[in-house]
């Protein structure tokens, strides 16, 4: 991933909630820092600050000003918590479509033989729900002051063939439908699903899903 890729190019785009005045440390190289801390291991905001000792990966995202230096643990959580996270999943729904079509591109220069079954050249995505190993927390309900226990969970889509995740969507209350119907809506804004061939298990097949796939001209696979 070289700092000219698109990914850092998108990251261009997100939007910093910080005060512009006084900023010192932009936000795009702290967002690269918690990419990499984050594909290395870190789970959480001490863990991507850590990953900030790392001299070659500080030289290779831009983390170090050439005025102010590294920034401090708590200039990188600022960042982090602070900025748009609506435009931050936009520049990576964007960049990983591009790298979807990309892929799909130059399957499609390879021989009939070595694309598949008969040749074809269907997309296919598939739609599922997934627990965050590790990320049980407590949840209080404002109205009640109850306090429930929970896991972070999300439905996302995928692109079977590149193995690229399209779209991710937190689930509310464990709701796997909900939130892979509202996946389903942000994979049809950034593919075009025409033709498409998506593939989901036995929880999310009904007719409303159905309905909306075959309105955009999509196909189904579900038990």
């Amino acid at each position: 991933m070289q700092s000219g890729s698109p990914l850092w190019s998108e990251l261009l785009r997100v939007v910093d909630g910080r005060c512009p005045q006084g900023l010192r440390h932009p936000l795009q190289p702290t967002l690269r820092l918690a990419i990499f801390a984050v594909i290395g291991g870190a789970k959480s905001l001490a863990a991507i600050s850590d990953a900030a000792a790392d001299a070659e990966m500080i030289d290779f995202i831009g983390l170090r000003h050439p005025r102010f230096g590294l920034p401090h643990a708590g200039t990188i959580r600022r960042a982090l918590i602070t900025m748009d996270v609506a435009s931050f999943e936009a520049a990576l729904r964007r960049w990983a479509s591009r790298r979807s079509l990309a892929h799909a591109t130059e399957r499609a220069r390879l021989p009939a033989w070595l694309r598949g079954p008969g040749g074809r050249d269907e997309c296919v995505y598939s739609l599922d729900g997934k627990v965050a190993t590790g990320s049980t927390h407590d949840e209080v309900d404002p109205d009640t002051g109850e306090v429930t226990r929970r896991q972070a969970a999300s439905a996302s889509s995928t692109d079977t063939a590149s193995g690229v995740v399209l779209t991710q969507t937190p689930m509310i209350s464990v709701d796997e439908v909900a939130a892979t119907a509202k996946a389903l809506e942000g994979l049809a804004a950034v593919i075009d699903l025409a033709g498409a061939v998506i593939v989901a298990d036995a929880r999310h097949t009904g007719r409303t899903s159905a309905t909306g796939l075959k309105a955009r001209g999509a196909h189904y696979i579900s038990p």
